[in-house]
């Protein structure tokens, strides 16, 4: 058996790619060798290029290149080259680059290592021994297949710079189509050419384009050029192992933005998905992942996707939000807050919210009117509640609602006068001016809703026993 083993050259400027297909949401897969790739070419200086690999046009979803760009603009990804910022290795959406490929298949023909298959013929029989000499007049008003031309008994080697040196026995690979009969090149042979094109020096991409690997680094061989550097991310995994897919759960980027995920926090998570930093950090910045990233750092092991820790994780970073991203945030959902009170309450529910849409519950709470259930009639309604509201009603404009220690020596005052205490004096006084029984501290409460909204809220519960 015949060993073919294609090496790469030295590489001077690293340019690498993102080349998602237009078929839908960017998946946190993506976003993942996305955020990869960005932080391997930031780190040295180099360039990252996103290209759209929309060859198979029956999958092709209307704006998904726009959401997409948005979706990774959103996640401080951003591109040198592109379809949406030019440069000079464009176009850069692969319909727009079939006469590039035209070039290189009919050379792989005349080289006698890709062949022709005509639509009208059986594809059981083998047309491997076909010169292209004698079909190129066919070729003109007949529709055809391209295949490549797989050599038998050989091994086909090449390194991956997180698994090694890998082999291929040549004689397992089927020969491939690269061109279809409408004209466009698969995956295969436009990604090997546009690769080279664009002169992308290290392919960063997920494990399931390693089988596909060893066809690739066939046609880098026969095309006569030098193979970039390969790095294949290990696969992300549900909770029980199986390929993390839309079938077992939401996988959008765009969805769990809109759920409430700042970008931030989604970015430190999905980095972690199958690489860490030396020290083993797990809350870090963009630019601190960039400075601390590095390939030897991958593992070759599935990275299993903890929804639990995600949602820590951005509680982490809600806990460090900036006052004025919650201002920006409530505007954008048309909830307006009293100015004196918006610090307060930001004060609050940062410190109880694990997402976005989970603090905008909870501020809704000092802003609408409470609703209650059934079962919170019970416990408004007993004798002992309805003794601390009077009590509250009764007395709170002597309350000073600018001190917390006032407000917290009122509802020691409560306590001593009626002779009520703990859960009993404060699970029905918080339900009655929050909604709930647990909750933050009553006397922050207090606080956050003012003098004027607490004792309304009392009185609505004395109005309504």
């Amino acid at each position: 058996m015949q060993y073919i083993n294609c090496r790469g050259k030295s590489v001077i400027n690293e340019r690498v790619r993102f080349a998602p297909s237009p078929t839908g949401f960017l998946h946190l897969g993506g976003l993942r060798t996305a955020l990869f790739n960005f932080a391997f070419c930031k780190k040295y200086s180099g360039k990252i290029i996103l290209r759209i690999e929309d060859t198979d046009q029956s999958r092709k979803v209307d704006g998904a290149v726009t959401n997409l760009i948005e979706s990774l603009n959103q996640c401080d990804v951003t591109f040198d080259e592109g379809p949406h910022v030019g440069g000079e290795f464009g176009p850069y959406f692969q319909s727009q680059r079939l006469d590039i490929y035209s070039t290189y298949y009919k050379k792989l023909l005349e080289n006698n290592d890709a062949y022709i298959v005509f639509n009208d013929e059986d594809p059981n029989l083998d047309y491997r021994k076909r010169r292209y000499q004698d079909v190129k007049k066919r070729m003109i008003d007949q529709k055809f297949v391209v295949k490549l031309r797989i050599p038998r008994n050989e091994l086909i080697s090449f390194f991956d710079e997180l698994r090694g040196q890998i082999e291929f026995d040549s004689n397992l690979l089927k020969d491939p189509i690269i061109i279809k009969s409408d004209g466009y090149p698969t995956y295969h042979f436009a990604n090997v050419v546009d690769d080279h094109e664009m002169k992308i020096s290290h392919v960063i991409r997920g494990e399931e384009w390693l089988p596909s690997c060893p066809i690739h680094v066939l046609l880098y061989k026969y095309l006569g050029w030098y193979l970039p550097k390969f790095t294949h991310l290990p696969l992300l995994l549900n909770s029980d192992k199986s390929k993390l897919s839309k079938r077992q759960g939401d996988v959008a980027v765009e969805s769990y933005l809109k759920k409430g995920f700042l970008p931030s926090a989604l970015i430190n998570f999905v980095s972690l998905l199958g690489w860490h930093p030396s020290d083993d950090t797990e809350i870090f910045s963009m630019n601190e992942m960039i400075k601390n990233f590095n390939i030897e750092k991958i593992q070759k092991g599935g990275a299993v996707f903890d929804l639990e820790k995600l949602r820590w994780m951005n509680g982490v970073y809600i806990k460090k939000m900036d006052y004025s991203y919650y201002i920006k945030f409530l505007k954008k959902h048309d909830l307006s807050i009293d100015k004196k009170k918006t610090e307060i309450i930001f004060e609050i529910v940062k410190e109880r919210s694990l997402t976005l849409l989970e603090m905008l519950e909870e501020s809704k709470i000092f802003v609408n009117d409470l609703d209650f259930k059934n079962d919170d009639f019970k416990v408004l309604n007993s004798q002992s509640s309805q003794l601390i509201f009077k009590y509250v009603n009764d007395n709170i404009a002597s309350v000073d609602f600018n001190s917390l220690i006032d407000i917290a020596t009122f509802i020691n005052q409560i306590s001593e006068t009626l002779e009520i205490k703990g859960k009993d004096l404060f699970f029905p006084l918080r339900l009655a001016i929050y909604g709930k029984s647990k909750g933050p501290e009553i006397p922050r409460i207090m606080e956050a809703l003012g003098r004027d909204e607490t004792e309304g809220r009392i009185a609505r519960v004395l109005v309504n026993v």
